[in-house]
């Protein structure tokens, strides 16, 4: 895989195509863009294929063996919530360290659209209007955790790639180097600013287990 990576790699900077992909400009701000896009076309894609999934009545399965594992609370509850938003984040922190990030880190912002676009319309295909208020509940909140956090993460990460892939083929960064103190200092701060929403969203999601209709 890493060998046909590194021929189309060549091919393209043969063909002066990643001279000009590569020419994006220094600003974080334009992957920003590149990761949200990828990230609301997932959840288009997944909002479109849960119709099939619904109607093959494997969902209501599913869903069942999902709502049945949800409930724990305490350490146990705030640990699992804590894994659940920072997985993607930290698999888009260790792909800003290879040229693999490059195709990587947009997948994975296309993955986690999707993964939440189908999640939220399971939930509402099979239970109506309860399920909007479930799949708010259980998708949409972890989302509104975990997204703004995986998006910066993503975002600089795919810089870092792009600057390893401007380096190794013309054997400069666009300037300043690529990791600096503050790129490691920024992931730390966002590691612990989402544990400590793990602990107040882990019990909201708790306590709305207990109350909706749903999850009786």
């Amino acid at each position: 895989m890493a060998n046909s990576l590194i021929r189309v790699i060549a091919w393209m900077n043969k063909r002066r195509l990643l001279s000009g992909l590569l020419g994006l400009p220094d600003k974080w701000l334009i992957y920003f863009l590149i990761c949200g896009v990828a990230f609301s076309a997932g959840i288009a894609a997944g909002t479109f294929e849960s119709r099939p999934f619904c109607e093959s009545g494997a969902a209501a399965l599913y869903l069942g063996e999902y709502l049945r594992g949800l409930g724990s609370g305490g350490a146990e509850g705030t640990l699992r919530f804590f894994l659940n938003v920072s997985a993607e984040s930290l698999a888009a922190f260790l792909m800003g360290f290879s040229v693999i990030g490059l195709i990587g880190i947009p997948a994975l912002s296309l993955i986690r659209g999707f993964s939440a676009g189908f999640a939220l319309s399971v939930f509402v295909r099979l239970y109506s209007g309860d399920g909007v208020a479930a799949g708010l509940l259980l998708v949409g909140l972890r989302t509104a955790v975990s997204l703004p956090v995986f998006l910066t993460v993503a975002s600089r990460s795919l810089r870092a790639s792009f600057e390893l892939s401007r380096l190794a083929l013309f054997s400069a960064p666009s300037g300043g180097g690529i990791y600096s103190r503050a790129y490691f200092l920024r992931f730390l701060a966002a590691i612990i600013i989402l544990l400590l929403l793990s602990a107040g969203g882990s019990a909201l999601m708790n306590w709305g287990i207990s109350k909706l209709p749903v999850f009786a």
